[in-house]
């Protein structure tokens, strides 16, 4: 009887997280999210079958030669790992945040768990 219950245990806990990753995988589409940085920073991302194949980012309230560094570099670091939680930019801490947390956003107003992206 303790194999029995351990089996299905085995066998739910399974089947929970193929039904958590599946729906991450099979994504496509464009999606958008927004957080602040020193003004609004907003981030597109273009999935084909979960995988993160576009990002952009518009952040016009962003400095200038700092926070612009970041709008610069992490968008294809997001795509080249295919993962928001990407080292940010020296000295743009805040614009590199604002962009990880709005494509956090993206994911999350698409219905995907975000966290399958970190």
């Amino acid at each position: 009887m303790k194999k029995l219950l351990n089996s299905l245990a085995a066998i739910a806990m399974a089947a929970s997280l193929t039904a958590c990753s599946s729906k991450s995988s099979a994504y496509s589409g464009t999606t958008k999210g927004t957080a602040k940085g020193m003004g609004d920073v907003t981030v597109t991302l273009t999935l084909k079958d979960g995988k993160i194949t576009e990002c952009s980012v518009d952040g016009a309230g962003e400095t200038e030669g700092i926070g612009t560094n970041a709008i610069d570099q992490l968008p294809g670091e997001i795509v080249k790992e295919n993962k928001i939680s990407v080292d940010g930019v020296t000295g743009a801490t805040i614009t590199s945040d604002a962009i990880k947390d709005a494509a956090k956003a993206a994911l999350e107003a698409a219905g995907l768990n975000a966290s399958d992206y970190e």
